[in-house]
C-alpha cells in the first residue's frame, strides 16, 4: 500500500507561508519604525588658531678680539660666571701651536693606555666607542677614535721602563707648549651665566621691554628688517629660562586667549622649526590696531630646544574637550531638564543619563566619568515610541 504525503506537504506549506508572513511584516515594521543606532566612540574636540610670531630672550652676545676663536662649548650647555666658553690664539704660530698640543695631549692618554705587552685594552675602548656613538654624544668622540685606533694598530713593544721614559718625553714636552701658550692664547670667558648657543641673528639685543606696548605697525617693521651680525661675534648666552613669544591675532581669538588665561596657562603647539608643545602664560594683550592684536605669551620651558630660532609658527590652543561622541538627535530631556539617551540593553531600550561638556556641529560630547554612557556602547539615534524598557526587535 502506498504512503501519503499529503499532511507532510501541507505542514510544510504552512511553515514556509508563515515565514514569508514574519518576514513581510518585519520589512513593513522597518519602515513604519525605522530604527538607527551608532556606536559610542571616544573624540577629541580643539579650538585653537594658528600664528606666527618671533621669540623674545634675554641674549648677551659674546665677542672676540680678533685672531683665531676656537669655541669649545656645545649648543644648549649652561656655563657659568667666568667658565672658558672658547679659545682665542693671536696668530697662526698660536693655532699651530694649539694642534701640536692637542695631539701630544692624546698621545700622553695612549700611552698611559698600553700595557707592558705594547697593547691597550681593546675591548675597553670598544665599549667607550659605542656607548658614545649609541648616546649621540661625540664632543669627545676624536679622543675615543684615536685610543681606539692606539689600542688596535700599535705594534710598538714597550717595556716598562721605555713607556716610562716615553711618556714622560711627551709631558715635558707638554709642559713647554702650554708654558708658551701663556703669551699669545687667551681663553673668552662668560661675563655670566647662562645657556650657551653659537646661533646669532642680530636680533640679540631685542628684549621684551622693546616689544611691550610697541604699535602692531612698528612691531612687524622692527622683524621684518635684516640686521647683519657682528664679526667679531662668536655667540651668545640666553641669561634667563624665561623667553616669549610674539604674535598677533584677531581680537575674537585674543578674547577666546584672555578667557582661557585667566583660568592659567595655555598650550602653545609647534610643527615647523621645531616639534613640540609648551605650556605658556598671558603676559600682554595690546589694543586692536587694524583689525589685529600684539600678543605675548611666556615660557619657561624648552629654552634649549628653541635656542637657535627665532621666526616661530604655533597653534595656540584655546580649549580642548575630550569624552564621548553622542548624536544631537539621540538625546533626550526629561521632565527635569536632565539630559538622556536611549541604549540597547538586551532586546529592550534602556536610558542612560549624560553629561554634555561640549558640542560641534551635529553631535555632542558627553564626560563618560559623569555619565551612565560608556564606550562601546550602542546608541538608539533614532527609533518611534522609545521608552523605557521597550522591547527592540
Amino acid at each position: 500500500m502506498r504512503r501519503s504525503d499529503f499532511w507532510l506537504k501541507l505542514c510544510m506549506g504552512f511553515v514556509f507561508a508563515a515565514i514569508v508572513i514574519y518576514i513581510a511584516y518585519s520589512f513593513y515594521d522597518a519602515k513604519k519604525d525605522p530604527l538607527y543606532t551608532t556606536l559610542a566612540t571616544n573624540v577629541a574636540l580643539e579650538d585653537s588658531v594658528s600664528t606666527a610670531g618671533w621669540a623674545v630672550r634675554d641674549e648677551t652676545v659674546l665677542e672676540s678680539d680678533g685672531g683665531y676663536v676656537y669655541v669649545n662649548t656645545d649648543d644648549g650647555i649652561k656655563v657659568g660666571a667666568g667658565q672658558a666658553v672658547a679659545t682665542q690664539y693671536m696668530s697662526s704660530h698660536a693655532l699651530s701651536r694649539a694642534k701640536e698640543l692637542y695631539e701630544l695631549q692624546l698621545e700622553a692618554a695612549a700611552l698611559q693606555n698600553i700595557h707592558i705587552s705594547g697593547r691597550g685594552d681593546v675591548m675597553e675602548n670598544v665599549r667607550k666607542y659605542a656607548y658614545a656613538i649609541g648616546s649621540g654624544d661625540l664632543s669627545n668622540m676624536e679622543a675615543v677614535s684615536f685610543n681606539l685606533e692606539s689600542a688596535v694598530f700599535n705594534t710598538t713593544t714597550y717595556t716598562d721602563e721605555e713607556r716610562h721614559n716615553e711618556l714622560e718625553r711627551v709631558n715635558e714636552r707638554i709642559s713647554v707648549l702650554e708654558a708658551n701658550s701663556a703669551e699669545d692664547t687667551v681663553d673668552i670667558v662668560a661675563p655670566l651665566g647662562g645657556v650657551f648657543s653659537s646661533a646669532l641673528d642680530g636680533f640679540e639685543d631685542v628684549t621684551i621691554e622693546d616689544v611691550k606696548g610697541l604699535p602692531l605697525e612698528k612691531l612687524r617693521s622692527l622683524f621684518g628688517q635684516e640686521r647683519q651680525v657682528k664679526k667679531a661675534a662668536i655667540g651668545k648666552l640666553v641669561t634667563n629660562v624665561k623667553w616669549y613669544y610674539v604674535t598677533v591675532m584677531s581680537p575674537d581669538d585674543a578674547r577666546k586667549l584672555t578667557e582661557a588665561g585667566s583660568k592659567g596657562k595655555v598650550t602653545m603647539r609647534f610643527s615647523k622649526t621645531w616639534s613640540g608643545e609648551v605650556q605658556a602664560k598671558v603676559v600682554d594683550i595690546g589694543p586692536e590696531q587694524n583689525g589685529r592684536c600684539t600678543v605675548i605669551l611666556s615660557c619657561d620651558t624648552n629654552l634649549v630646544d628653541t635656542l637657535a630660532i627665532r621666526e616661530m609658527s604655533a597653534e595656540v590652543l584655546f580649549n580642548s574637550v575630550e569624552g564621548i561622541r553622542v548624536p544631537m538627535e539621540a538625546v533626550h530631556l526629561d521632565e527635569n531638564g536632565d539630559s538622556y539617551v536611549f541604549i540597547f540593553a538586551g532586546l529592550q531600550a534602556q536610558k542612560a543619563y549624560v553629561d554634555i561638556i561640549g558640542e560641534n556641529d551635529d553631535y555632542y560630547i558627553v564626560d563618560e566619568d559623569k555619565s551612565e554612557l560608556r564606550l562601546g556602547t550602542e546608541i538608539i539615534v533614532k527609533g518611534e515610541g522609545l521608552y523605557e524598557g521597550k522591547v527592540i526587535r
